[in-house]
């Protein structure tokens, strides 16, 4: 099953539920999204409107998430639907989920809502934006490409960039990950008991780092790591990132 061919067709569903004009939030767009979504396969969704009072109001299901910064400050984030480490809530279609449960249904959604100023940032992607930037590097990149911008055109087309450049430097990570190697070297040492040491310098991690650690617990020594703290010069430095899709939308 080609999950892309089934989270593609959802959002195409998704936009024209919208464009009809006569689904209003986003729960209810997603909630007939999925119920016209027929190709068999799963994914995760995350799903915005801005109503006319200035109001978010965002539906997310699974481990994408969404991110309003107003300045440095974070003033929404929505948490991520997890079963277990590295394994999400996901939508799936109706045919898939009959007889057993292979997956979730926009009813396992969760909602969140925050009124907008003029200003802020609204950033949707999914889990391959979160697993390789940090909150703390995703406001920097924003803040960094900050210009004075009146024209909505003008405005479209530098949230478009900024989307662009979070997402390419997400994927510069991702394309580093151990993941493989990770696996080869266990694999190889199974039989003989030998300790795995990561090479990585133990103050350099990424948002997965601890997810990581979770899943390999007891398969090697790890090196030690401060839990919360984090050096905001090194932010953008990463030990365990991971490779995976990356879909990102930014907002302003």
């Amino acid at each position: 099953v080609n999950s892309g061919v089934y989270s593609n067709t959802l959002m195409e569903s998704a936009a024209r539920c919208v464009e009809s004009g006569h689904v209003a939030t986003p729960s209810s767009v997603l909630q007939e999204a999925y119920d016209t979504t027929i190709e068999r396969g799963s994914c995760t969704a995350c799903v915005a409107a801005v109503q006319p009072d200035g109001r978010l109001h965002v539906t997310n299901v699974g481990d994408t998430s969404a991110l309003v910064l107003r300045g440095k400050r974070t003033i929404l984030r929505s948490t991520p639907e997890m079963v277990s480490d590295n394994c999400p809530v996901q939508l799936a279609c109706l045919q898939m989920l009959a007889g057993n449960e292979l997956g979730n249904t926009p009813e396992d959604a969760s909602g969140y809502a925050c009124k907008l100023q003029p200003g802020d940032v609204v950033v949707l992607a999914s889990d391959g934006l979160w697993d390789n930037l940090t909150d703390a590097r995703i406001s920097s990149i924003i803040e960094s490409s900050s210009v004075a911008l009146e024209e909505k055109h003008a405005l479209r087309e530098h949230a478009h960039a900024v989307a662009y450049q979070l997402a390419s430097e997400a994927l510069e990570h991702s394309q580093q990950s151990p993941r493989a190697a990770i696996a080869a070297h266990l694999e190889s040492q199974r039989d003989i008991g030998e300790e795995w040491r990561p090479t990585a310098s133990p103050k350099h991690r990424g948002p997965f780092t601890k997810t990581v650690r979770r899943l390999l617990s007891g398969c090697f020594v790890a090196p030690e790591v401060k839990d919360e703290e984090e050096d905001e010069e090194e932010v953008a430095a990463f030990k365990f990132p991971k490779a995976d899709d990356i879909t990102c939308v930014v907002g302003m």
